[in-house]
């Protein structure tokens, strides 16, 4: 066990990876650090994984809500145009109802003063 445990650690391996700058580098490591290297990297690769899978899930469930609530502000704005046109014949209906009144008020004031000068001139 110790002879393996000894192998384990005296045992240089090289790994090979390019740095930031594209240039090639190498790096002798003992084969412990090696598999826990490349351990590290394995568990860092998966957690980014699932990071990118939870981050597109959360994406795609926003990106329909936000579909969703775009289709509701349309119906929103349309139902907002159509009473917006009601709004638009009742306000003119209203000004014809206003001018139809004034013309009654004005013809009945025509005949109180028409009976007023008629009982005056009995």
């Amino acid at each position: 066990m110790k002879r393996i445990k000894d192998r384990i650690v005296s045992e240089k391996i090289t790994i090979h990876f390019y740095s930031i700058s594209g240039r090639p580098r190498s790096l002798q490591v003992n084969q412990l650090a090696g598999f826990l290297a490349l351990s590290l990297l394995i568990s860092l690769l998966l957690a980014s994984s699932l990071l990118y899978v939870q981050a597109s899930s959360r994406y795609f469930a926003i990106r329909d809500s936000n579909r969703a609530l775009l289709q509701k502000c349309e119906k929103l704005e349309a139902r907002n145009k159509t009473l917006e046109a009601q709004l638009d014949s009742l306000s003119t209906e209203l000004s014809s109802a206003q001018s139809e009144l004034e013309k009654v008020i004005e013809y009945k004031n025509q005949l109180e003063k028409s009976q007023f000068i008629k009982n005056i001139n009995r």
